[in-house]
């Protein structure tokens, strides 16, 4: 479960600290101190933190205070809100950036706080991007194959699924329904290529790929095919918990 609370946007050690108060029910800081092994001057600033985040609730009586984790049916809620809240916010500044990201010469922007961003354009160096990395590793992805499987791309298409056969990866995609989703879904070869269907009205005009810990987002827009590659570890774990959240609904 650790890893799960992890992959949801906590760190390891609030990972352990809101297991151990689900776990153990309410406790004081020391307590937990004890019961985890993480110091206590590190618990109090991780009780600080997920109070804020709304994961446990603090009751302070007397001089004693203790820590009490919200209902095992609330915990997933938070996390899924924070999850869709900050993808939001980095949507939004995503799309600031695209328009600054177009005036540098190609190549990976480094932002304060360890984002990286790089920019792919053209529709050769895009589809060369999506074969050279979807087909060396397990990876993630939404897509909708009416707007994405068209013309060179759909020749790329069958060359990494040829490689994916081989070296068979682990592979999950949400694919909007439709005519050219039945015919993907028949030129897979590889066992462990999972594919789930979403609506045909879903309005998914850009791919979305999770692999070797980039967020790839590509438009497919004729003449002005572009990707964007956004490195950076806990926006990447937090796509992932989203990825994982659509997955089960499905």
């Amino acid at each position: 479960m650790k890893e799960l609370f992890v992959r949801a946007g906590l760190n390891q050690t609030e990972a352990e600290v809101i297991m151990f108060l689900m776990q153990r029910g309410a406790a004081r800081g020391s307590s937990i101190a004890r019961g985890t092994g993480i110091k206590r001057p590190t618990v109090y600033t991780v009780l600080y933190n997920l109070e804020r985040l709304g994961l446990i609730a603090a009751q302070r009586d007397k001089g004693v205070t203790l820590f009490s984790a919200r209902s095992a049916q609330q915990v997933p809620a938070i996390l899924g809100n924070r999850a869709r809240r900050e993808l939001g916010n980095t949507l939004e500044a995503i799309g600031l950036l695209e328009e600054e990201v177009k005036k540098i010469p190609q190549g990976p922007l480094i932002i304060p706080g360890g984002l990286e961003v790089e920019t792919i354009r053209g529709q050769r160096d895009v589809y060369a991007w999506l074969v050279s990395n979807l087909g060396s590793c397990a990876y993630d992805s939404i897509f909708n194959p009416q707007k994405a499987l068209v013309g060179p791309l759909k020749q790329a298409a069958l060359e990494l699924l040829q490689q994916s056969a081989v070296a068979q990866f682990k592979v999950r995609e949400i694919v909007v329904g439709g005519p050219l989703a039945a015919w993907w879904r028949a030129q897979i070869v590889n066992p462990n290529h999972q594919l789930k269907e979403a609506d045909a009205a879903s309005q998914v005009s850009t791919d979305f790929n999770l692999c070797n810990g980039t967020v790839c987002m590509i438009n497919y827009e004729h003449g002005d095919e572009m990707a964007i590659l956004i490195r950076q570890k806990q926006y990447f774990t937090t796509m992932e918990g989203i990825f994982e959240m659509l997955w089960k609904r499905l």
